[in-house]
């Protein structure tokens, strides 16, 4: 599964690529990319915050630290 997940995904882009043309591609490529890094920095953000706010507990849940720690295998694959 893990190694089909890459071949679905490149043969989707040249796929797509040769309906809207490679430069249009490249762009929803790098549009989605920002978006991407974009929701995962806040969605990290939010969790450090949510985790200090939880400060006044002596040790902070494992639950809360393998949420933060593993957010972004998360969104790479859902």
């Amino acid at each position: 599964m893990l190694i089909l997940l890459p071949i679905l995904e490149i043969y989707v882009l040249i796929v797509i690529g040769g309906s809207i043309g490679p430069f249009n591609s490249i762009l929803l490529i790098l549009l989605t990319a920002i978006f991407g890094v974009y929701l995962l920095r806040n969605q990290g953000l939010k969790k450090i915050f949510e985790i200090r706010s939880n400060k006044e507990v002596p040790s902070p849940t494992t639950d809360n630290i393998l949420k933060t720690l593993l957010h972004p295998l998360e969104v790479y694959f859902f």
